[in-house]
């Protein structure tokens, strides 16, 4: 359980290794990434692609939400960056990268953006790794 009161979930990763050259780089399972405001409140759990789509379940997620002006296409839904991108190549004029959705894709393109994103992140669960000597590291990217 470790909290980063200052640094984005999109940012941080985990890197494990041990003494007989086994890595693990940018664990993702058995690990909870709970996103926060600077001040300290929840906004939720940081999700990949496949869950949120089991969030979003039969709904159909907007693609152009910060953009009033862009009508949503008939019968397309962007409830995953992948969808997004998708749309956004043929709408040269907006860019995917600045889609709710695809914060985390954003950041791994330009490292850059991180300085942006204006919140914290927790990190909270466990590992699985083999009974020798070893260490892991919280780390940018």
């Amino acid at each position: 359980n470790v909290t980063f009161p200052n640094m984005p979930c999109s940012g941080i990763s985990l890197v494990a290794m041990d003494v007989a050259g086994e890595q693990q780089i940018d664990v993702v399972s058995n690990l909870v990434k709970t996103r926060y405001t600077i001040g300290g409140k929840s906004l939720g759990v940081e999700l990949d692609d496949e869950h949120v789509r089991q969030q979003f379940g039969s709904s159909c997620g907007p693609c152009f939400p910060q953009v009033e002006s862009m009508g949503e296409q008939q019968g397309v839904c962007c409830n995953s960056c992948k969808d997004v991108q998708t749309v956004y190549t043929h709408h040269k004029p907006y860019k995917w990268e600045s889609h709710p959705l695809c914060q985390h894709e954003a950041v791994l393109v330009d490292p850059a953006r991180l300085t942006s994103i204006k919140e914290g992140c927790n990190l909270n669960g466990f590992l699985e790794v083999n009974k020798v000597a070893g260490n892991f590291h919280l780390a940018p990217g």
